[in-house]
């Protein structure tokens, strides 16, 4: 059996090293030491992405029912 494809890009959760703003919301700070959401898609160009941790939480819940929802079309399909 082949590997079996990760398709979901890098994620790291980790403490920020200097303080930095949210990716997805300027206005969210996110001061030296606390933890964040780094995303660091795929591809010959690609550079890390930091979320503070309420945005992380939001992206990655969404994330989460999306590919809960593929996964069940994907058992019904099967039984089918």
């Amino acid at each position: 059996m082949s590997r079996l494809r990760d398709v979901l890009d890098k994620l790291e959760v980790r403490p920020s090293r200097r303080a930095n703003k949210c990716q997805f919301n300027k206005n969210h700070k996110i001061p030296k030491g606390e933890l964040w959401l780094i995303v660091t898609p795929r591809g010959p160009t690609a550079r890390d992405y930091g979320y503070c941790t309420e945005c992380g939480i939001t992206m990655l819940e969404a994330a989460q029912e999306h590919l809960a929802h593929h996964l069940a079309l994907l058992r019904d399909e099967g039984l089918g």
